[in-house]
């Protein structure tokens, strides 16, 4: 499995579009994982959506988005899970152990029903 976290200073990234680096994690087999950082400087937002599909990702991990990119992303195959926050390595954890749907991990004012079959309404 392919990840792609939009960062900024360590942290996911605010808002998409002012993510300065994509950290990639592929998650190759049971207990490897490479990580890689792609620098996001001085790229527009579409771009930064054209790249997360042409990496092969599987899942995007991001604070907030606009619909329209979100849903370029989306038909790309790419699972995205949007209006998260907080440190990257926590979230990380937080995503291998299912518990990304932890109110410290969702951005205020977001009432986001990340369980079985439910949108979030971000």
């Amino acid at each position: 499995m392919k990840i792609a976290i939009a960062a900024w200073d360590n942290r996911i990234s605010t808002v998409f579009d002012a993510a300065d680096e994509l950290l990639i994690i592929d998650e190759e087999t049971k207990g490897s994982t490479a990580k890689s950082k792609i620098s996001l400087t001085d790229t527009t937002i579409i771009d930064k959506a054209a790249l997360i599909r042409e990496l092969g990702t599987d899942v995007l991990i991001c604070g907030a988005l606009p619909r329209p990119i979100e849903y370029m992303i989306s038909a790309a195959g790419v699972q995205v899970l949007s209006f998260i926050r907080g440190p990257v390595d926590e979230v990380i954890e937080a995503f291998r152990n299912g518990g990304l749907a932890d109110h410290v991990f969702v951005m205020p004012g977001c009432r986001r029903g990340m369980g079985r079959g439910q949108k979030g309404v971000c």
